[in-house]
């Protein structure tokens, strides 16, 4: 299990490089600007009404395990077919009910947008749920392949996703054509369906949808939260993307470079561990394990804490030096740099809370609780748009950004008290413990780091300084905060999952 937490890891790393890559890629032909803006908002609205359709894969893995256990695989399989069939059905309905009102959809979402770009951004909209749709198809794959314990083959396929992106988005630079962008996420998801498709095999020719099983009518019972907590979501972020486009020209895309910015720091660290965590507690649950699935949740929440209390304090230190080497090229220039490193600094106040509330949230999805995550998404979305609205007049960008992160920290203490209700072997007094003791030993090394590179003089104005200033403090604060750590006796024992 260590070594495929490491591989997980790596192509994590790899998948978010690329990303990275492709964003640098844009950043550099487009800056932060009205076209970006453009391309933000189709992407948001396609979320908005598309983006439910990638829930399906949360509820198969944890009712796949339970029949795989029960029954047997080739019952499992067939599962995972009729649920495919459905959901290929969904997908052609919403596709047709989104190319008949594309316009009126944008005009309604958009509405601090002029008519030439509410046109353009229709049809980038209509792509992007394309993207969206073969991606809930791709995710099927993946939750199958991860419960059969094929996670480095499933999760490797992202990594076609970012480069075709990256290929597309430079080939519209050549062309001096924006609209060629439009292409880049349908084309890459697509690539990625084709691939996975010719590793898994499905056979759905031996698959009759009708009767309809019991596990598939369960399945639809359990989503429906699900999906409600999914439209949260994306409203959550519609309405930062609302807000932003009322504020100054550039306002959205530095806020999407920003939450780029942390969602690399996010899933790198999240996305090995969450792979393997997921499909071992539904199957601990489907066993009726509880104890150990306590201990398996308290050892992943250990390690959140470890890793995102330095890297949340770590990024507030250092933003505008990170956001000068990734993003300062091209068109984006040194006033680009200081809206996105405010917005970064917001946004990455709430690394520590969400990873552990994706640990959470994951918990409660494998015991098939789905109505608890809903009732998050409800009052995180109501919280922040509250918060907008107070925050947003005074403080701008950075008030959209700061009320994500205020809402993280308020919902976390709801979940870990009703986790301990549902598994009494939790134990939630170390993990406020934990936090309290990471955060104090990031700050402290962080802060020295800083104080040793002023001290030193290295400045941030070229790339190689940049660099070389973000790698001495890294060395210097890791060094401190693991010194301190080893002092409070804090160990992880991830392999132990």
């Amino acid at each position: 299990m260590k070594k495929t937490i490491y591989w997980l890891t790596i192509i994590a790393i790899m998948s978010k490089f690329l990303g990275f890559i492709r964003e640098i890629v844009m950043s550099y032909f487009y800056g932060a600007g009205v076209y970006t803006d453009i391309y933000q908002m189709a992407s948001s609205a396609a979320n908005i009404f598309g983006g439910w359709i990638l829930t399906f894969a949360v509820i198969h893995t944890p009712l796949y395990q339970k029949i795989k256990i029960s029954k047997s695989e080739y019952q499992a399989r067939q599962f995972t077919n009729q649920i495919l069939i459905i959901e290929i059905v969904l997908i052609i309905l919403l596709m047709i009910f989104v190319i008949g009102g594309n316009k009126k959809i944008i005009s309604c979402i958009a509405n601090g947008f002029d008519r030439n770009q509410i046109n353009i951004t229709s049809k980038f909209f209509v792509w992007s749920v394309l993207a969206i749709s073969f991606s809930a198809i791709s995710q099927l794959f993946i939750s199958e392949l991860n419960c059969n314990g094929k996670m480095v083959i499933a999760n490797g396929s992202n990594l076609l996703l970012s480069f075709s992106q990256i290929v597309i988005i430079f080939w519209g630079s050549l062309e001096n054509n924006f609209e060629l962008l439009k292409f880049a996420m349908p084309v890459s998801c697509g690539i990625q369906l084709i691939v996975l498709s010719s590793i898994e095999k499905i056979k759905i020719k031996e698959t009759q949808i009708f009767p309809i099983s019991d596990e598939v009518k369960n399945f639809f019972v359990l989503i429906i939260p699900v999906f409600v907590g999914s439209m949260m979501d994306e409203i959550n972020s519609f309405v930062d993307k609302s807000f932003g486009s009322r504020l100054e020209e550039g306002s959205i895309s530095a806020l999407n470079y920003a939450h780029l910015l942390k969602q690399l720091c996010f899933y790198v660290f999240t996305t090995a561990i969450i792979t393997v965590l997921y499909p071992k507690i539904s199957e601990q649950i489907a066993k009726r394990n509880y104890n150990k699935t306590a201990q398996n949740i308290n050892i992943a929440i250990d390690f959140m804490i470890f890793i995102f209390s330095y890297l949340m304090t770590y990024v507030c230190f250092f933003s505008f030096t990170i956001v000068r080497l990734i993003y300062k090229r091209g068109v984006f220039d040194e006033g680009d740099v200081v809206i996105t490193a405010q917005s970064l600094i917001m946004y990455a106040l709430a690394l520590l809370p969400l990873a552990i509330r994706e640990v959470l949230i994951r918990a409660f999805q494998a015991y098939q609780d789905t109505k608890t995550n809903m009732l998050i998404a409800v009052v995180s979305t109501v919280l922040n748009i509250i918060l907008n609205f107070l925050l947003v007049d005074r403080f701008y960008h950075m008030g959209l950004a700061l009320s994500t992160s205020i809402v993280a920290y308020m919902t976390i203490p709801i979940l870990l008290y009703i986790f301990k209700k549902r598994n009494k072997y939790f134990d939630v007094k170390h993990t406020y413990i934990s936090v309290g003791r990471s955060i104090v030993a990031s700050i402290i090394s962080c802060f020295i780091s800083l104080f040793i590179v002023e001290k030193i003089g290295i400045k941030d104005n070229t790339v190689l300084e940049c660099i070389g200033l973000l790698f001495v403090a890294f060395g210097v604060s890791i060094l401190i905060y693991s010194i301190i750590m080893k002092f409070l006796k804090i160990n992880l024992k991830i392999e132990s999952i």
